[in-house]
């Protein structure tokens, strides 16, 4: 029978305490090194009439290599009224432009502006930062703005002691079924 090893314990607490130290490290240096991609709304509108038109919103890019940025304006009761992407690279205080086709909604209507930064050139890429903003037509109040990177989905997982329970309670099925099997033959 083979004995245990009397210093597991040591060595598993010696290689957590290396791995949280290290990853510590990596994270305090990954931080300045690696910025995530963004265009990100900075208020509402100068433009915020409720018939259509030229919509200019105040925005600071942060894209320092070639990448896509897709854009959408929303009017309640109306549905999206523009929309495009584009690539680029550009790391400035600019203006980002929805421009309609006229219509006409009453003041106070909603509108709802979102830009998704994606990881890279193609539309397949991964989203890399979102920044939404609402505000109202006619008087420009500003209702939300919201940016930041997208969390992550969850995806639903099993505790261990339920995986632990899941696995006797198959195998228990299994030699439940084997055993069943045998007293047939």
């Amino acid at each position: 029978m083979k004995q245990p090893n009397a210093t597991f314990p040591g060595r598993w607490l010696a290689g957590l305490s290396a791995g949280v130290v290290f990853a510590a490290l990596g994270a305090a240096q990954g931080q300045a090194a690696s910025e995530v991609p963004s265009a990100e709304f900075l208020g509402v509108p100068s433009f915020f009439d409720c018939t259509g038109g030229n919509y200019n919103v105040p925005t600071q890019y942060n894209l320092p290599s070639l990448v896509r940025v897709a854009g959408s304006l929303v009017v309640d009761g109306l549905g999206e009224v523009s929309s495009y992407d584009q690539e680029g690279s550009r790391t400035d205080l600019g203006t980002y432009n929805f421009n309609t086709g006229p219509f006409s909604v009453p003041s106070g209507t909603l509108f709802t502006a979102t830009l998704i930064t994606y990881a890279g050139p193609q539309p397949s890429e991964e989203e890399a930062y979102r920044s939404e903003l609402v505000f109202e037509c006619g008087t420009g109040t500003l209702v939300s703005l919201a940016s930041g990177v997208p969390e992550p989905e969850e995806v639903p997982l099993l505790p261990h002691w339920a995986l632990g329970a899941l696995a006797a309670l198959l195998g228990g099925a299994g030699a439940w079924r084997a055993r069943r099997r045998a007293a047939r033959a």
